[in-house]
């Protein structure tokens, strides 16, 4: 994905994957975020997964090198009590005024 800035979607709102519960039950959640693209000057991003909005993890990417495609930044929740209808959602924005690159990936098991 590329985040939003002023240059780029800002109407759009920020950069987001979703997954709707289809029913109701445990879930194992799971993702990693990596930059996927260096920029220079740095941007740095920040991202969030969260489950109707109530953030279950966070970090933040600072763009120095330190987190790429073979060392992402990692969440793992397990035995989330989800709803059907529930969303979930990893989200990335951008946090040093410039959006870039970023690589994401969102895995959701119902059990």
């Amino acid at each position: 994905v590329h985040t939003t800035d002023t240059a780029n979607g800002s109407t759009n709102g920020p950069a987001s994957v979703q997954f709707v519960a289809p029913t109701a039950g445990k879930a194992g959640i799971s993702g990693v975020v990596y930059a996927a693209w260096f920029a220079e000057p740095r941007r740095p991003q920040a991202w969030q997964g969260s489950v109707n909005g109530t953030v279950m993890a966070s970090g933040t990417d600072p763009d120095d090198g330190t987190i790429h495609r073979s060392a992402p930044a990692k969440f793992d929740l397990k035995n989330v009590g989800l709803k059907a209808g529930d969303v979930v959602a990893l989200t990335i924005t951008e946090t040093g005024g410039l959006g870039v690159f970023m690589g994401a990936d969102l895995k959701v098991v119902m059990h």
